[in-house]
């Protein structure tokens, strides 16, 4: 068959802002899905504040001890290739035997710009011209069936945008933006542990993946000065070893919980969803599952982390692969839950679950437990607010108790509220009405298309949303698994409009359902992870 393409006066263009490792995955999966269906003449703009394409903040060049907190044979940028990671890595001669690993986060990043790479040069072969574009974007508007980008005078056109920008600078301690010795983020950490004196007494706000890595990461450097975990909930992340084995969903399938929705009115309880999470992971372990053995409230999180990490050591933990099997499905076990569900699971839970589900290699947990140990570092847990009085930060803890640090480093989770932010074209767009914040977090989207919803609460058509800014509709964007996916399932919506596209130019009367609205049936289908 013939490559289909548009006609002369009607360019196809798709503009891509954000390329880090979800803009990579976008970009690779549309030129994909452009050349699977034999389209070409189509033009992708891709645009990136920092000029540096691929790896983002999350994958950027840093220090040896940053690590991927999954293995390398379970990262991939493309949906339907999981391998695709540690086939790169076969290609580059990376030693054998690594892909089972914890592997530096800097090396996926090598990863993410070769594929953007090669993604360009093979669609060019394709007739597609993929072009970066050194700019950040400051406003975004539909204009003439389409949208137009926008930075200072210049201007862009596209019909199609996917914003992957990422999470929004945090507002977290802005207070102490600007003062002397606080760091608003600890990346990238070859930067951090050149700033802080060695000596210097550093309070590390947080106890997740971002303050493991900031505080492995001093003290691998030298530094000598006393390290405390500062949290407010006091939990520690789960370990887990190299290799994890397959989990095979049973109870939590896609069509599963459709159907048991279904006949409760499109709803399930919180107590139902967790459930079915628990059988799950029940299954795989072969026992039941609790999640107060896993992290007891009468325990403290040193010593759980040490049975975590002596556990990991000795046997793959099942419970974490079906943790990982459940990807393909939270974001469904999340939309049947009850707007007052969700909120009691934010409030209450979030944070033991996020200390369940996000672990950390057993090599950065066996490097925690050393400094734990020799009294280099503390968790201090209960950190209600943190001033600057003179030189010194003061830590102020739900039990009075007070703390005085020379450095601050703020390790929080990411900032997801829409309706504070500074960042355009964000609040551009939110103040034009074009987008809408949702009220647990983030952009509020399409739960089945990914597009914008307009302040009207109707669909943006054609402004699609992926990554950790739909954490209000999918709760669980952090991850590079699931964003691929939503990757992959807009690349197909875009491809479709421009085959509807195509028909119409060429005006051929559909002989069935077009192939947008086919794209649409998939996407709105049951099993569709």
């Amino acid at each position: 068959m013939g490559r289909r393409q548009l006609s002369a006066h009607l360019p196809y263009v798709v503009a891509v802002v954000g390329v880090g490792a979800v803009g990579v995955s976008m970009i690779a999966q549309l030129c994909a899905e452009l050349e699977r269906t034999e389209l070409r003449d189509v033009q992708i703009f891709a645009f990136d504040a920092s000029g540096h394409f691929g790896p983002g903040v999350a994958y950027q060049m840093d220090l040896e001890h940053v690590l991927l907190n999954r293995t390398a044979a379970n990262m991939s940028a493309l949906a339907e290739d999981p391998s695709h990671f540690a086939a790169w890595l076969e290609r580059m001669a990376y030693p054998a035997g690594h892909a089972d690993e914890h592997l530096q986060r800097a090396l996926f990043g090598h990863y993410l710009q070769d594929t953007l790479r090669v993604t360009a040069a093979r669609a060019e072969r394709h007739g597609v011209e993929v072009t970066l574009v050194s700019s950040r974007i400051d406003r975004v508007q539909p204009c003439d069936g389409g949208f137009s980008l926008h930075r200072g005078r210049q201007s862009w056109r596209a019909d199609r945008v996917v914003m992957c920008t990422g999470n929004l600078r945090s507002r977290h301690y802005e207070h102490l933006r600007g003062e002397p010795g606080y760091h608003a983020s600890p990346y990238p950490l070859y930067d951090l542990v050149k700033r802080i004196p060695r000596t210097a007494r550093v309070g590390i706000i947080g106890s997740r993946l971002s303050a493991v890595d900031a505080a492995v990461n001093l003290r691998e450097r030298g530094h000598t000065g006393p390290l405390a975990l500062l949290s407010r909930q006091g939990w520690l992340p789960s370990v887990q070893g190299a290799a994890q084995p397959g989990a095979p969903l049973r109870w939590c399938t896609p069509e599963r919980v459709a159907a048991l929705s279904a006949r409760q009115g499109g709803r399930l309880s919180y107590r139902t969803v967790l459930r079915l999470g628990l059988k799950e992971l029940s299954l795989a372990t072969g026992r039941r599952f609790s999640v107060k053995v896993r992290k007891p409230s009468h325990v403290d999180a040193v010593s759980l982390l040490r049975r975590d990490a002596g556990e990991a050591a000795s046997q793959p933990q099942r419970w974490q692969a079906a943790f990982v099997a459940l990807n393909g499905v939270i974001a469904q076990l999340w939309d049947v839950l009850s707007d007052a569900d969700k909120r009691r699971f934010r409030e209450r839970d979030f944070s033991r679950f996020m200390a369940l589900r996000v672990s950390i290699p057993l090599k950065n947990a066996q490097r925690l437990l050393d400094m734990f140990d020799s009294g280099e570092l503390r968790l201090h847990a209960g950190l209600q607010q943190v001033t600057k009085s003179d030189d010194v930060f003061i830590a102020q803890f739900r039990n009075q108790a007070k703390e005085h640090f020379d450095a601050i480093v703020n390790c929080t989770g990411a900032e997801n509220d829409l309706t504070h932010t500074d960042n355009s074209p964000w609040r551009q767009m939110m103040c034009d009405g074009f987008v809408r914040a949702h009220a647990l977090g983030g952009v509020d989207v399409d739960f089945h298309s990914s597009e914008a919803l307009r302040a009207d609460g109707m669909p943006l058509e054609g402004l699609f949303v992926v990554g950790n800014l739909t954490t209000g509709k999918h709760l669980f964007c952090s991850v590079l698994d699931l964003n691929i996916h939503s990757c992959l399932r807009v690349s197909r919506q875009i491809v479709g409009h421009i085959a509807d596209k195509i028909r119409s130019e060429n005006h051929v009367p559909p002989s069935g359902p077009t192939s947008m609205s086919l794209e649409r049936a998939e996407v709105h289908g049951v099993g569709i992870s």
